[in-house]
């Protein structure tokens, strides 16, 4: 879900002429909005066209097998036989980490649709919940759907405003509140920099923006991005920024995301799928990661890369690229370099051949600053973000990659990345990790005198968990399917 809605952050860049939505159209979903929501996102069911996905997926670097587009298809025409036209998703800052937790569907008939989304679920509560109720089936984690269901409604003009300037079939509509706009500016860093006068300046032009509307067709065909401001002076300000910035930041397609000022707007548009996937490709490299290099900014940006792999192949990456006569050749941390804007890199790879072949062992120099650990000593080449292996943790467990819904602990509950020591530390691209000794897992997993563990979640976050930790609850936490109840205090 979360590489789906990357996806559609940048490619919803289309407003048809002929599209035409009314006003009161998403009156469903304004009760649920607070001054926690910044994003609403929504997808026109009958509007999107599943056939030309993997060609346009092709475009930005991964594929989708024809399986999958298959198993889309039905599922959405099972939903918009039963009149649900679209699917929404509300975000929180905080949600920007783990990605979208929860999806809502608006219909008249609840209890058949529930079927069908438990059904999907595989009936088992503990990948999440489904409710019904005042006219909307509510999916997602238990966290997420309790939340939603607790939000009494608060008025969002602004982001009201960037919904009903809307006239696509699918739409992003994103708005921080005053209540939320510390939390948003601290997401800065580590995309912009740790320059203090370039973080201040960026932050006084973000708090000039209004709201950021995208909308248009799925794939993209040609359409429009507009982020409004508080007067033409500032909108000029953004534009010559971003100019600048892509300038610095693109060795190529430094053109790629040209903006126009329309009084106090600041819009992107496009005419051609092509200039579409340019601007996207453009745009993923602007941001990829260049924040300081500490552990848990770096498992974050791993943790992402991890999800995006999971939403192209359905399934999380093996802890090993195996060949026909099963040796193993190559990291899983390999397998993820275009999730971490490193396509490039990952094409001179040659996959059906190991790590330290002659042409491979040349790219260990190579190694992407997100890999480096901070740890002083480490040796060249290396690293210490190691995925844990024990026989029943999802890199260790013998059989086909997992999927999420077989982590049926729950992926708050389930660590499979850690910062390991430095003794421990592995070529970057050989297909190895850290067995855990589970008859003393903190041992493994720590070295002399140190007191926190730094873990990354399957949910996307990264912990600091004390290294006094019980074997008890860190085996527990290790395991994808044990079933154990894990203390609040690891949680």
């Amino acid at each position: 879900m979360r590489y789906f809605t990357t996806l559609l952050a940048f490619s919803l860049l289309f407003v048809p002429a002929s599209a035409q939505e009314k006003k009161d159209a998403h009156a469903a979903i304004r009760s649920l909005l607070d001054a926690d929501t910044a994003f609403v996102v929504w997808i026109d069911l009958k509007q999107i066209d599943l056939d030309a996905m993997p060609k346009f997926i092709g475009q930005l670097g991964s594929n989708v097998a024809d399986e999958n587009i298959d198993e889309v298809k039905s599922i959405r025409d099972a939903l918009v036989e039963l009149g649900v036209e679209r699917a929404y998703m509300l975000l929180a800052i905080e949600d920007l980490q783990s990605g979208p937790q929860a999806i809502l569907l608006p219909v008249a008939k609840t209890p058949p649709v529930a079927l069908i989304v438990k059904s999907l679920m595989g009936g088992d509560e503990s990948q999440g919940k489904v409710v019904e109720k005042d006219g909307f089936v509510v999916a997602g984690t238990t966290e997420k759907v309790d939340q939603l269901l607790k939000i009494s409604g608060k008025p969002r003009p602004e982001l009201e405003a960037a919904i009903t300037s809307i006239t696509g079939p699918h739409g992003i509509a994103f708005s921080v509140s005053s209540e939320q706009m510390g939390t948003f500016l601290s997401w800065l860093p580590p995309f912009i920099g740790d320059d203090i006068s370039e973080l201040a300046k960026v932050a006084e032009l973000i708090e000039s923006v209004s709201w950021v509307s995208a909308s248009g067709e799925f794939p993209p065909q040609a359409g429009v991005v507009r982020l409004e401001t508080n007067s033409p002076e500032s909108a000029a300000k953004i534009r010559d920024w971003f100019t600048a910035f892509t300038a610095k930041r693109l060795k190529e397609n430094k053109d790629a995301i040209p903006l126009v000022v329309e009084g106090n707007a600041v819009i992107f548009r496009s005419d051609s799928l092509e200039k579409s996937v340019g601007a996207m490709l453009a745009f993923r490299d602007l941001t990829a990661y260049r924040g300081p290099l500490n552990a848990m900014n770096a498992m974050r940006q791993i943790a992402l890369a991890i999800h995006n792999f999971h939403d192209t192949y359905r399934h999380l990456p093996p802890q090993s690229l195996v060949s026909a006569d099963g040796k193993r050749l190559l990291s899983w941390r390999v397998l993820v370099l275009p999730y971490l804007g490193q396509q490039a890199l990952y094409d001179q790879f040659h996959l059906d051949e190991p790590w330290d072949s002659p042409h491979n062992k040349t790219l260990l120099a190579e190694m992407p600053d997100v890999y480096k650990s901070t740890k002083q000593g480490v040796p060249a080449g290396h690293t210490t973000y190691l995925a844990t292996l024990t026989a029943n943790s999802p890199f260790g467990h013998k059989g086909a990659p997992l999927q999420f819904a077989d982590i049926n602990d729950g992926t708050s509950n389930t660590i499979w990345l850690v910062d390991a020591p430095i003794e421990k530390a592995v070529e970057w691209t050989k297909p190895a990790d850290l067995i855990v000794d589970t008859d003393n897992p903190v041992s493994s997993l720590t070295s002399a005198d140190q007191k926190v563990i730094t873990v990354s979640i399957l949910d996307g976050s990264v912990r600091s968990l004390d290294a006094k930790i019980s074997k008890e609850t860190l085996n527990a936490l290790l395991t994808h399917a044990g079933g154990e109840v894990i203390p609040d205090d690891a949680r």
